[in-house]
C-alpha cells in the first residue's frame, strides 16, 4: 500500500520512475536517495556505508515525497 501511494505521488508530480537493480557504485554517487515501508512511509537515505548521499542531507524529491504522501493517500481514499 505505501508503495503504491509513493507511486501515485510520483506520478502527480510528473516525476520519471525507474525501477531496476543498481550497484553499490551507483548508490554511493546518487544525488539523493530513499527506501519506503509501512513505518516510516518515505525515509531519506543520508549515509550509505559511512559515505554521504549527495550532501548528506535529506533531498528535495524525498522531502517532497514525504511531505506529500499522507495529504495525497486521504484524497484518494
Amino acid at each position: 500500500v505505501t508503495r503504491a501511494g509513493v507511486l501515485d505521488v510520483i506520478a502527480a508530480t510528473g516525476l520519471a520512475f525507474e525501477e531496476r537493480a543498481f550497484t553499490v557504485e551507483e548508490a554511493y554517487a546518487a544525488r539523493e536517495a530513499f527506501v519506503t515501508s509501512a513505518t516510516q512511509v518515505v525515509m531519506p537515505v543520508v549515509r550509505i556505508d559511512g559515505r554521504p548521499v549527495g550532501n548528506g542531507a535529506p533531498g528535495l524529491v524525498a522531502s517532497a515525497l514525504r511531505r506529500d504522501f499522507h495529504s495525497h493517500v486521504e484524497l484518494a481514499q
